[in-house]
């Protein structure tokens, strides 16, 4: 595996909603180690017609950094997804994604999501709604490979075949798998040889070594990474050969990430500390139990940034493999 490293493949940020936001991605670009493009938490298509609310548009205009951005869209209705997808080409993004992948039980319940994946025929209504909507070259999906059985995704690759996506994201599990279960790159190197788009791997992308295994095994075109990348922010630049970040890093990587978050975030002190705990959530397993718990109990600015330094300020290497335990939260 080591002959496939530096990766010269393209490198993208996956969507996480209230995860990888503008203030993440801001901070990403502060820190110099942005992917090759990005795709934006979702934006939720409904039958209703509903104008683009502020923040996703504050996202769309402010998280581009100079890099490439897709929007997304969750929704099931092909009408309302295509009418959408129209109003977001209105914008400067380079292209319009259909979440095929959401395994939450709130937005599986309507339909949308994984839940796609249940009903083919409405799946596929909606990926012509949005092929004939988008122009070419702009449309992407990013889906899982079934809802149960690792063997749906031999019903859902033609669809995707018949439609013909520009891209297509596989997160090589289903959704029952939700994030826990072991990755199937044997889906992934199918949809490889069966699609005639780009294929981009997604799951458990946590270093150099899990690149590699997902580049060897599968010959995807590009990777996505979500959860990889805000554990340690610096993995699109280590895949392309740079220094991996020692703890001391971590810690600047934090700061910055607290003056971007404060810099967008309206709900005081209180709001602003549990904004953070979301993505400090993503170090403990890396640090002393001790990091985990004064994290949690933080009530102020200050007593986060002194469990930060108290836990960070180091210059040993930061670990690129997480403990086994922590595999089980990257997608």
């Amino acid at each position: 595996m080591a002959r496939l490293f530096p990766i010269d493949a393209p490198l993208a940020l996956a969507p996480m909603q209230e995860v990888t936001d503008c203030a993440f991605v801001r901070t990403l670009a502060r820190l110099g180690c942005l992917p090759d493009f990005l795709v934006l938490p979702y934006f939720r298509s409904r039958r209703d017609e509903r104008p683009l609310p502020a923040p996703f548009l504050r996202t769309m205009a402010e998280s581009a950094a100079g890099i490439p951005v897709r929007a997304q869209l969750l929704g099931s209705d092909p009408a309302a997804l295509a009418r959408d997808a129209r109003v977001l080409l209105e914008y400067p993004v380079a292209g319009v994604d259909l979440n095929a992948g959401c395994p939450s039980p709130r937005v599986c319940r309507k339909g949308a999501g994984a839940a796609l994946l249940l009903d083919l025929r409405r799946f596929e209504a909606a990926l012509s709604a949005l092929r004939a909507a988008i122009p070419e070259g702009m449309f992407s999906v990013k889906s899982r490979i079934g809802w149960r059985e690792k063997d749906e995704w031999e019903d859902i690759l033609p669809v995707l075949k018949r439609v013909g996506p520009d891209l297509v994201t596989v997160h090589a599990r289903t959704r029952e798998g939700m994030y826990r279960s072991s990755v199937n790159r044997e889906a992934v190197a199918r949809a490889v040889g069966e699609l005639a788009c780009p294929v981009y791997a997604n799951g458990d992308i946590a270093d150099r070594r899990t690149a590699c295994a997902w580049m060897q095994a599968a010959s995807p075109a590009g990777l996505m990474i979500g959860r990889g990348a805000v554990r340690n922010p610096w993995i699109f630049r280590v895949l392309r050969g740079g220094k991996p970040p020692a703890y001391r890093d971590l810690l600047e990587y934090a700061l910055v990430l607290m003056e971007e978050t404060a810099r967008r975030q309206g709900a005081g002190e209180s709001g602003h500390c549990a904004r953070m705990k979301k993505y400090l959530a993503y170090l403990a397993d890396d640090l002393p139990a001790d990091f985990g718990f004064r994290m949690r109990r933080a009530a102020s600015r200050r007593e986060l940034i002194q469990t930060l330094e108290d836990h960070l300020s180091s210059d040993a290497p930061f670990p690129e493999l997480p403990p086994p335990a922590s595999l089980a939260f990257f997608g």
